[in-house]
């Protein structure tokens, strides 16, 4: 029942495609399915106190080293149920970011197409946060960038700044999965953690530069991105 060839079946052999689905049944699960439903009144405990269904490498399709990337990759394991993707980010070519395995023949894909899909596709199975984990290897400008596009694709939904009380208190605890229902959370290094301070000023003082001498336009949509105070969502 778990081969798709109608010919490997009456011959009684299992294909790549049906070994796969074979493995994957949940028939063959080392736990109880039942256990993994998600019971309501148990997840009023800080967002730190669970395991998280997360994703490595999201946007590969296949070889980490010369396999293609798709955007749609992030689509299928969110409607999974995983709540914590990866999105390694690096300078693109034309000024905007790219999604790729870094240094390596896998191919690229935009970094705004992936913000998109992952707002369309957060909340389908799920309404549990979703943890964006970055690796952010992109300059201060492009940074700005990505910022800029969480902020205009996500509004609301983007974690921002402390929500509750309790979050000022020096021994405050992570929110819970309840009190963070339908929101995007991201993790990324600090900036100080990335570059040192001579790297900082010198690409502040070019990002000045460019945003008095030029306007900087969606290479999707044409439109104008506001120079909005989207800072905070890099280094904090």
């Amino acid at each position: 029942r778990h081969e798709p060839n109608r010919e490997n079946r009456l011959n009684k052999v299992l294909s790549f495609e049906g070994f796969s689905r074979y493995l994957l049944d949940k028939e063959n699960y080392a736990f109880i399915n039942e256990h993994t439903k998600v019971n309501e009144q148990e997840m009023d405990y800080p967002l730190s106190y669970y395991f998280v269904a997360s994703s490595h490498n999201t946007y590969l399709t296949g070889h980490q080293l010369r396999g293609e990337s798709s955007v749609e990759m992030y689509r299928e394991v969110l409607l999974s149920g995983c709540r914590c993707i990866e999105l390694d980010c690096w300078d693109g070519d034309d000024g905007y970011p790219v999604i790729y395995h870094g240094r390596t023949f896998v191919s690229k894909i935009s970094f705004k197409l992936v913000v998109e899909v992952i707002n369309e596709s957060a909340f389908l199975t799920s309404p549990y946060p979703v943890i964006l984990s970055i690796e952010n290897r992109c300059s201060l400008i492009q940074q700005r960038h990505m910022a800029q596009t969480f902020v205009k694709v996500f509004g609301d939904k983007l974690i921002r700044k402390y929500i509750f009380d309790s979050d000022f208190n020096e021994d405050s605890l992570l929110p819970s999965p309840n009190q963070l229902k339908y929101k995007i959370l991201i993790k990324n290094k600090k900036i100080t953690n990335i570059y040192s301070t001579t790297q900082i000023e010198k690409q502040k003082i070019q990002l000045s530069v460019n945003y008095r001498n030029s306007v900087y336009l969606s290479p999707d949509d044409n439109e104008e991105i506001e120079d909005s105070n989207d800072d905070e969502l890099i280094h904090d």
